[in-house]
């Protein structure tokens, strides 16, 4: 009997989805953040593996958030999906400096598609570093905007109560270039 010959696939399977972590609580300060690994430390010359992350906002105080390491010129893309699945939450995206000041913000991703203008509720960021350091994405809940990221929000009397809470998922990746879609 001859051994059988092994064909190749016909079709290149799917790509996988980015690994999956789960938020862990109390992470709502710069020095409470989750931190994020977007390299395999086994393997440190590899490129960076994006991430999904698996949170919920369980308060209108409650903010989330999540320290990156980046390089000069990296470009960070996170995208928020809440309000696409079954959560009412009408999050936000911040993103800070590792001295907890806002760099960027964005509450509803808005884009220009076949010349319309397209408001979606969950919100996208992309933000590109321009020195190496230690960054803060964070997650809260609209008008929850204006919290102070290195001061829990449970007891900041200035942090806004943001009218939603749920569950979401975070996408975070770094690209090798930024994205040019037409954003609003």
């Amino acid at each position: 009997m001859e051994p059988e010959e092994l064909m190749p696939p016909t079709t290149t399977p799917p790509p996988s989805d980015p690994p999956l972590i789960s938020e862990i609580e109390t992470n709502n300060t710069i020095l409470s953040a989750n931190e994020i690994q977007f390299v395999d430390p086994l393997d440190p010359l590899a490129s960076p593996t994006p991430v999904k992350i698996d949170g919920a906002i369980a308060t209108g105080r409650d903010v989330d958030l999540f320290a990156v390491e980046l390089a000069a010129g990296d470009t960070l893309v996170a995208n928020l999906d809440a309000m696409i699945g079954t959560s009412t939450l009408d999050g936000v995206i911040s993103i800070f400096d590792e001295n907890g000041n806002l760099l960027v913000q964005n509450d509803n991703n808005t884009f220009i598609e076949e010349g319309m203008r397209v408001i979606e509720p969950d919100p996208f960021q992309q933000f590109t570093a321009l020195e190496d350091g230690t960054y803060y994405v964070g997650v809260s809940s609209s008008p929850n905007l204006r919290y102070n990221p290195t001061v829990d929000p449970t007891v900041d009397p200035t942090s806004r109560i943001g009218r939603t809470t749920g569950s979401y998922f975070l996408e975070l990746a770094i690209i090798d270039e930024p994205l040019t879609d037409d954003v609003v």
